[in-house]
């Protein structure tokens, strides 16, 4: 009897040791426990909000969608959903271009833009989408030098041969960059030029991108620059201004029918007292012209125009009149006028 009894403790007392020993066990599960139900939890969370496990590629806020190109004029749409601001244009990571399109998504617009390119070598076209937030967007391709062609919807630019005395007269589309011109004469893009393409909406071009020209005229007038009909000049990041005379000023003519582009640069030391319009500041009759983000000042006329072009984004500064209408109403927006004797005349939407 005894022995059952001894026998019958220890099997309570090796009992007793197994429940101990589960309950150590589970105490040490259960921060285990508590911390895989958190992790579940949280997959979970992620699970009903994106309704799937697996990794997605989210949508782009913007995409470009290329419908069209001829020549240099390049239909694109916006098939993002937000608001394109500017676009960017590099070639080989050199910036050529840069315009404001503020294009809304599911909107299209033609942008024109004319890359550098040289027949013998590949090129990396780049696009920049710029939101207004200030996020942007790259887009890129590369163009071989087999495709390199005006066909293709882009043209060829020769390289920049300016003259060290005499006139420079631009006969065929010429890339300028990260040069200075010293300029002992006048600067004329002809009209009617060599037509590198004729789906184009110029037939001769020149191209500044960071050049500082001076037209180094020793009197008022003695020299200048003029944009012939059909001719275009595309100034970006760029400087024109007078020479070693800084009393002399030239004069600078964009005949009807001709392109001007000015962007991020500078225009100064332009127009005189003239009896000629063409002689009085920088002279746009009828012309296809966009000046914008520049700095144009200590000029006679800053800008005079018959034509309604767009200004938007200057600083118009120290002339006798910053902005001269002539039967005209042209887009006058975001503009600073700094200590002009006339800020604006004659402009429909001059700043008050």
């Amino acid at each position: 009897m005894k022995k059952r009894e001894v026998k019958d403790k220890q099997t309570v007392v090796k009992k007793e040791k197994e429940v101990h020993k589960k309950s150590d066990l589970l105490k040490k599960l259960i921060p285990i426990l508590l911390v895989a139900i958190v992790l579940i939890a949280m997959i979970y969370y992620q699970i009903t909000k994106t309704g799937s496990t697996h990794t997605q590629e989210p949508k782009k806020e913007v995409e470009i969608s290329f419908k069209e190109v001829k020549g240099n004029q390049t239909i694109i749409e916006n098939t993002g959903t937000e608001e394109i601001e500017k676009i960017k244009v590099f070639v080989d990571d050199r910036l050529v271009d840069e315009i404001e399109v503020n294009l809304k998504p599911n909107e299209s617009i033609t942008i024109t833009f004319v890359p550098p390119l040289e027949a013998e070598k590949n090129h990396t076209i780049k696009l920049i989408a710029i939101l207004p937030s200030g996020g942007s967007f790259v887009f890129e391709f590369t163009v071989p030098s087999s495709e390199a062609t005006p066909s293709d919807g882009y043209i060829y630019l020769a390289p920049c041969e300016f003259p060290t005395f005499g006139e420079w007269i631009v006969n065929k589309s010429t890339y300028c960059g990260d040069t200075i011109i010293n300029l002992n004469g006048n600067l004329t893009i002809r009209t009617g030029g060599e037509i590198t393409y004729p789906l184009l909406p110029f037939s001769t071009a020149l191209f500044l991108h960071n050049v500082t020209l001076r037209i180094n005229s020793s009197y008022d007038g003695e020299y200048g620059i003029q944009v012939g009909d059909m001719g275009a000049l595309y100034v970006l990041n760029s400087k024109i201004t007078n020479g070693d005379f800084e009393d002399a000023n030239f004069f600078f003519e964009v005949r009807p029918g001709a392109t001007l582009q000015i962007n991020n640069s500078e225009l100064s030391g332009c127009g005189f007292n003239s009896t000629e319009l063409w002689g009085q500041g920088l002279f746009i009759p009828r012309s296809n012209t966009i000046i914008s983000n520049s700095r144009i000042y200590r000029n006679h006329i800053g800008i005079i125009t018959e034509s309604n072009i767009q200004i938007s984004n200057n600083i118009i500064e120290q002339n006798v009149i910053g902005v001269y209408c002539i039967n005209a109403d042209p887009s006058l927006t975001g503009n600073v006028f700094i200590n002009n004797s006339y800020n604006c005349i004659s402009c429909p939407r001059c700043p008050s």
